[in-house]
């Protein structure tokens, strides 16, 4: 385990498995916020003004973030062309993502979110007209936000590892042929409203800087490529490789 995880803290709050982790140790990548903020590229140059502000968003986010997630492993009880059923009863209609997983046993299920704090700031640095600080704070909101999607990702490599199975990379609803308002099966299994996190009619999240995921426990059939390669929206300006 990356040391910095051992900090974390993990409690069981159903008889079903369902755990949240709060103190989570945060890592913030300086090229990703370059990156989705489109400070830094081809033609253009990063000015000490752009760096000032930049340092100073991240210590103010540092201050603004309370990372907490929940994430549960379900038993599989049938896989369709297009469902997932759980032992429990509950189901995910998916098919995305399988072609590198065989004999799916598990699924897990996450939700991370770094609470409405940066969400408030963002839109009252956007009603005052400082556009680039909003800019870079939201930036560094999804870096973040995605560091922490990372980690949780990783308990749950690590446990699959206990079970002795592979995992598919993470996938999340509204990408690939995963629709989106599948986000409301997922809210009613993770039991949202234990981190604030809620659905709007549209299935957005609110708080809008969390992340939901999905990742199968199997075999593995073949090499998994990187997740960008999977993914059938080539154009994406978010695009990593």
């Amino acid at each position: 385990m990356y040391p910095s995880l051992l900090a974390m803290k993990i409690t069981k709050i159903n008889p079903y498995g369902l755990q949240l982790v709060t103190e989570i140790p945060l890592t913030i990548n300086r090229s990703e916020i370059y990156r989705l903020s489109g400070v830094k590229g081809e033609n253009k140059k990063l000015t000490p003004k752009l760096e000032e502000i930049i340092d100073d968003k991240i210590a103010q986010a540092q201050h603004l973030i309370n990372p907490k997630a929940l994430y549960v492993i379900k038993d599989v009880a049938e896989v369709e062309e297009e469902k997932i059923s759980f032992q429990d009863k509950n189901y995910l209609n998916v098919k995305s993502f399988r072609k590198f997983i065989s004999s799916i046993k598990k699924m897990a299920i996450a939700l991370c979110t770094l609470g409405k704090s940066i969400d408030e700031e963002v839109t009252i640095l956007n009603d005052k007209g400082s556009y680039t600080e909003a800019l870079i704070l939201d930036a560094i909101g999804s870096v973040a936000v995605e560091d922490i999607a990372n980690k949780i990702n990783f308990l749950i490599c690590e446990k699959a590892n206990k079970f002795g199975l592979h995992t598919s990379q993470r996938f999340s609803p509204g990408y690939g042929n995963f629709e989106l308002s599948e986000q409301e099966n997922i809210f009613n299994i993770i039991n949202a409203k234990k981190i604030n996190v809620s659905l709007t009619n549209s299935f957005m999240m609110v708080p809008k800087k969390s992340v939901s995921f999905c990742v199968y426990l199997g075999k593995l059939k073949e090499h998994i490529p990187k997740q960008c390669t999977i993914c059938g929206l080539t154009d994406c300006q978010f695009k990593r490789y």
